[in-house]
């Protein structure tokens, strides 16, 4: 399987490669934070002459619903993995501390049988991955063998730190057996009659 991300330094080595676009996504309304330092060649305003592309159809099988999720709760073939902020675990808040209000769904809790890992442990200080070795010593700190499963579901508030525990534990360790669920626990959290552990 050919890893989704690459190093910084394969990433150098192309700047200048006419085949490699560069795009930074940045959630910010002010470009200020851009425009004091960004990867050379990204969202300057480019001038590419155009070119045909086809749109590649997009990968479903990485994604779950909260049917699927619902079905499977006494599955002990499926780890379901909460990577939310121990607090979000622990139902003491909805979302995370970095949220200046806690919003994101009508009740506080986990869903079922759901471990927790939070997305953090994966990181480094600086945002990076950590090296293989070290996300695999992050699961055994945590008595995760995710790769004893048939598969691992990951789940947050609103997918995104989920997507980076299926970039992990997919792009990184290899494992083929990753997904996402993409409703996560804004969905889940807001389903009158949808099972909550507290």
């Amino acid at each position: 399987m050919t890893s989704p991300m690459v190093s910084t330094a394969w990433l150098a080595q192309h700047l200048a490669d006419p085949d490699i676009r560069i795009f930074e996504v940045c959630s910010l309304n002010n470009d200020k934070v851009y425009r004091e330092g960004h990867i050379p060649g990204a969202f300057e305003v480019p001038c590419f002459r155009p070119v045909d592309y086809p749109s590649p159809s997009g990968n479903s099988a990485m994604r779950i619903d909260r049917d699927n999720v619902r079905a499977h709760l006494r599955d002990r073939q499926r780890l379901l993995l909460d990577v939310r902020s121990p607090e979000e675990y622990s139902r003491e808040r909805v979302s995370d501390y970095s949220f200046p209000v806690d919003h994101g769904a009508e009740r506080a809790g986990r869903i079922p049988g759901a471990r927790h890992l939070y997305f953090r442990e994966l990181l480094n200080e600086d945002d990076s991955f950590k090296s293989p070795d070290e996300l695999r010593g992050a699961l055994e700190a945590k008595g995760l063998a995710p790769e004893k499963f048939d598969d691992v579901v990951c789940y947050c508030r609103l997918s995104h730190r989920a997507t980076i525990a299926w970039l992990a534990l997919s792009g990184l360790l290899g494992l083929p057996n990753i997904k996402i669920y993409d409703g996560s626990w804004t969905e889940w959290g807001s389903i009158v009659g949808f099972p909550i552990e507290k």
